[in-house]
């Protein structure tokens, strides 16, 4: 079935957090605006169809994905022609369903992108950010494995990819400071590298808050 961006799609949904009953298709973009994972539905000439807020803040950002000329683009060169073969296999329903598509783009992370087919001219993309975000781990630390506010911001700067000395740089603290908060987050956390205490931060499943209708 082609997405269509209209409020037709049901009329059985449920009520928005003021009690106001609003459809199923509401709910759902609701639900979708709610989640950290990018999803982005996009046409076969790689027009975009619809952007959940994940998407949009990616997007806003313009790297690794990109909207140029209407069309949607992630990095250059042979990067970007590998990722519209991918959207045009995609759509004609050349790929698996969730087929997992690793982008590597000069200035960031590499991409992964889950791709599948809605119809014969739309896809469903599907990815995390490669830019983690420190301030939505903090609550998330703190509640899940005791840690203290500094201790949480310490791990999300380390899941950035900050070194130590960075990141006391930009607290304002020692080199030894940040290294037993490090020590710490990791005792907390049950982690043994730096590399782990990252695996874990942006495994995180992180929820933001859905506007009210």
């Amino acid at each position: 079935m082609a997405y269509r961006s209209n409020s037709a799609a049901g009329t059985t949904g449920g009520q928005s957090p003021s009690g106001t009953a609003y459809p199923a298709h509401a709910l759902l973009l609701d639900i979708l605006d709610s989640i950290r994972d990018v999803v982005i539905i996009v046409s076969k000439d790689r027009r975009t169809l619809y952007c959940n807020r994940a998407a949009k803040e990616l997007l806003r950002r313009k790297r690794p994905l990109r909207v140029d000329h209407g069309r949607l683009r992630c990095g250059t060169g042979e990067t970007d022609q590998e990722f519209g073969r991918a959207i045009d296999g995609a759509c004609n329903g050349e790929l698996p369903a969730g087929r997992l598509l690793a982008l590597a783009t000069e200035a960031d992370a590499p991409i992964v992108l889950a791709l599948s087919c809605l119809d014969g001219s739309q896809a469903l993309l599907i990815a995390a950010d490669p830019t983690p975000h420190r301030d939505d781990v903090v609550g998330p630390l703190q509640q899940c494995f005791g840690l203290t506010r500094s201790e949480a911001m310490v791990a999300g700067d380390i899941s950035e990819g900050r070194s130590i000395a960075d990141i006391a740089e930009q607290r304002q603290v020692s080199i030894n400071t940040i290294r037993s908060q490090v020590k710490a987050v990791a005792a907390k956390l049950g982690c043994a590298r730096q590399s782990q205490i990252t695996a874990l931060v942006r495994a995180l499943p992180l929820a933001r808050s859905a506007p009210e209708r």
